[in-house]
């Protein structure tokens, strides 16, 4: 008997189909897929950059228009001024780069500005953001095969992100930037008398570790409108590790509240002394009797600390760099000391104005830089003295008391490693962020 075999001619037809699938696929996926990968970096690189156009010219319209995160209030003609010019140069910017924008972004084509004011805790958060939506259609080779289209829409958003002008650490007034506790390593300390105080106005304080409360306690942080109008939220006491109040009279408003919150880098530029127009002080800064002493515009570089018990101490749009020594300011000594604020100046005091104190080798800003080689800051002076400006010493301790009726650090900011205020007076801070040390617009690409 002869069996008849079945014929298998054909078959290689069916494998060769399933080849050329597999081949198509895998074109698609490398031609339409690069394609598409490609297309989808170029809009995403065009809404980037149209983003931060955007908050770039918005953090120069709020340096022009003066606001910064104490007068920052989204419905204030300043900040709107600013959100429009960000909407109006992100629309710029994408028509530069051929994607066609306005300020609606329901189409997937569009910018959008917002503003925020957010509690944080130890600060307030206060920013801009500049969303830029874009898309655009790519044309298939293969993929429309499968996908039953002849082209794929990329669709991309970009958040960029503008804070104003603001100044160090949260913009509090006290801060202690030591980790440590007590005996000049780090922390606050409230040394009070029953019946003195302390009153911290337009700022609040801060310590990256322990708050201690010694004897009667009178301190209180808070915001007033009449002589700070730019200051707007209630400022808080925040502390690090642990808090110990030993005292058992008076107050303290607010109460202190713990915060994990680290402060953020401060990175201060360390003053130039090698710059031929800083002015040099080799030997010790010392007053007594009824000695006077005016300090010349610009940066003082000083080797061996001050010692003032009394007499008298000036200086306007004055850096002091501490690399050496302590200063320690004591007694009846008259001070009126200011940092440079980026004004003209007088240099030589004859009534003309010779150059601008931004022009010299002073920090805007800062009234006190303590080297790590330099030693404590004593403040002792009488109810007429005045401090305007930053003082900066993160790794040494700042001793703040008076013996007098009240002893008022007009406009200073006091971070020290460790701060100690002392009763025996009335300690009026009052922080005004225009004085100080500026830290200018911060802006990021958020998304």
């Amino acid at each position: 008997m002869i069996t008849k075999r079945k014929s298998e001619s054909g078959q290689v037809v069916v494998f060769l189909v399933v080849v050329l699938v597999a081949l198509l696929g895998f074109s698609a996926l490398a031609i339409d897929g690069g394609m598409i990968y490609a297309d989808r970096r170029l809009v995403q690189t065009a809404a980037d950059a149209a983003a931060m156009a955007g908050v770039g010219v918005a953090a120069e319209k709020m340096d022009d228009l003066g606001v910064n995160s104490g007068n920052f209030v989204c419905s204030s003609s300043k900040v709107t001024t600013s959100m429009s010019a960000a909407e109006v140069q992100a629309i710029s910017r994408a028509l530069a780069n051929d994607f066609s924008i306005d300020a609606d972004i329901s189409d997937n084509m569009g910018v959008e500005v917002t503003c925020h004011i957010e509690d944080k805790g130890p600060w307030i958060d206060k920013y801009l953001d500049v969303k830029v939506i874009l898309n655009m259609d790519t044309r298939t080779t293969f993929a429309h095969i499968f996908m039953g289209t002849g082209s794929v829409t990329n669709t991309v958003e970009a958040v960029a992100r503008v804070r104003p002008r603001s100044p160090l650490a949260f913009g509090n007034a006290i801060v202690s930037t030591g980790t440590g506790c007590d005996s000049g390593n780090g922390g606050i300390v409230y040394n009070g008398g029953g019946t003195d105080f302390v009153s911290v106005t337009g700022g609040g304080i801060y310590s990256s570790s322990c708050m201690v409360m010694n004897g009667g306690v009178d301190l209180s942080t808070h915001c007033d409108e009449v002589l700070f109008p730019g200051c707007t939220d209630e400022p808080g006491i925040y502390y690090g590790t642990t808090y110990d109040q030993q005292g058992t009279s008076g107050s303290i408003v607010p109460g202190p509240q713990f915060t994990d919150v680290d402060l953020p880098p401060m990175n201060v530029p360390v003053p130039d002394c090698s710059d031929p127009k800083a002015i040099q002080h080799n030997s010790q800064i010392k007053l007594a009797g009824n000695d006077s002493m005016t300090l010349a515009p610009g940066l003082h570089c000083i080797y061996d600390g001050i010692m003032a018990n009394t007499g008298t101490l000036i200086g306007d749009d004055v850096t002091l760099y501490i690399i050496g020594g302590d200063v320690d300011i004591n007694g009846n000594v008259e001070v009126h000391l200011s940092a440079p604020n980026g004004d003209d100046v007088d240099n030589d005091g004859d009534g003309t104005v010779d150059e601008a104190s931004e022009d010299l080798p002073a920090i805007r800003g800062i009234l006190m830089y303590v080297a790590p080689t330099g030693g404590s800051i004593t403040i002792n002076g009488t109810n007429t003295s005045y401090y305007v400006g930053t003082i900066y010493a993160p790794t040494s301790e700042i001793v703040v008391g008076g013996n007098a009726s009240a002893l008022k650090t007009v406009s200073t900011q006091l971070i020290g490693q460790q701060v100690t205020l002392n009763g025996g007076v009335t300690v009026d801070i009052r922080f005004v962020e225009e004085d100080n040390y500026p830290v200018l617009p911060k802006m990021e690409l958020a998304k």
